[in-house]
């Protein structure tokens, strides 16, 4: 059971209210007038760095690499404290963190280059616990990773089993003594599947097959709903708390749409060669355009995120935006001097 204990990472989940509050005159506005500041996440003697998550404190998480080895090391961030590396709890391996709550709680997982893998959960003192695999035995080849976290410690993402080496999408609860156990989310898994998103209803995003089918399956009911396609294989990767989905659609070898479910059966295009990676709870969408550029969808529009700087000549391209909060605060990746580096953009 994940323990609330003394802070180490101090941060503003106490501003977070007030925060949104200030920010919510710039999130009505429309795009054309809307603008963004850049904070650039430096690395711990990193070269490199990519954003994940982000929750409505400002906090983000993701992955910096060191310059010789290019070992990769979890972080997280917030604009109090800086940088801190997230190590993974079996030494020798390598750790990335994919999601952060609005409690701080982060997930990920730890791997090696030999390709171990297991899901990980850092508490707010920068414990790491490994979650367990489906079945809660390890199989041949050890296989799982958790991609997100609600405000309620449910933990989704996938893990292999004795049964086969294929991914299937798990739900583990974070509150409880049995948290080890992953909970497989479809009764029926022939191709495998992975969960990528969950919402604080308990509303969790699956594709299965590698997208040949894709649902939102509800953690309270146990009962899945099949989201439509644009064209052929969806992909969703992020559900906000009014059940709206994103991600994208794709035809064999052709461009991806991006694809925004309203509902299962209401679906929206987010422009041809686009991916919607997050969504936060005023509808907002923020992913990677075709020209592999940062975007952010609002309002029925795409909008390319280096064109809504307010220091448009900074020297930074902004590549991908993946998470987006409800104060409009978006986690994302670029370039600058020619180094990747994970930043924060917030709205003015």
């Amino acid at each position: 059971m994940v323990k609330f204990t003394t802070l180490k990472r101090l941060n503003h989940i106490c501003l977070a209210l007030t925060t949104c509050t200030m920010l919510g005159i710039a999130m009505s506005k429309p795009a054309a007038a809307l603008k963004y500041s850049i904070t650039k996440i430096g690395t711990l003697e990193g070269s490199s760095s990519q954003a994940y998550g982000i929750n409505d404190s400002g906090e983000v998480v993701g992955v910096y690499s060191l310059p010789k080895s290019q070992t990769p090391t979890a972080f997280v961030w917030d604009k109090t404290n800086g940088i801190q590396a997230l190590k993974a709890a079996t030494p020798g391996f390598f750790s990335q963190a994919y999601g952060i709550n609005n409690n701080g709680l982060v997930v990920g997982c730890e791997f090696t280059n030999k390709g171990d893998q297991q899901a990980i959960l850092w508490d707010r003192d920068n414990n790491a616990q490994l979650l367990g695999y489906l079945g809660n035995i390890s199989p041949a080849q050890p296989k799982s990773v958790a991609y997100a976290i609600n405000d309620n410690g449910l933990v989704v993402g996938a893990s292999a089993s004795l049964a086969d080496t294929k991914l299937h999408a798990v739900l583990w609860n974070s509150t409880d003594d049995n948290q080890n156990n992953a909970q497989a989310i479809l009764k029926t898994d022939t191709f495998g599947s992975i969960a990528y998103g969950i919402n604080n209803y308990g509303q969790v995003v699956v594709s299965s097959g590698g997208g040949f089918q894709s649902f939102i399956w509800d953690s309270k009911t146990d009962l899945t709903q099949s989201l439509q396609s644009i064209r052929g294989n969806r992909e969703p990767y992020d559900i906000n708390n009014n059940g709206q989905a994103v991600g994208y659609s794709l035809t064999g070898n052709t461009s991806s749409e991006g694809t925004l479910w309203d509902t299962p059966n209401n679906i929206k295009s987010l422009g041809s060669g686009n991916i919607g990676y997050g969504i936060n709870d005023n509808g907002w969408v923020v992913g990677r355009s075709s020209n592999n550029h940062a975007f952010v969808w609002v309002n029925g529009e795409a909008h390319d995120l280096n064109d809504l700087l307010i220091k448009p000549k900074s020297g930074w391209i902004l590549n991908e935006a993946r998470a987006i909060n409800n104060s409009g605060q978006i986690a994302a990746t670029g370039t600058i001097n020619g180094k990747t580096h994970a930043f924060v953009l917030t709205p003015h």
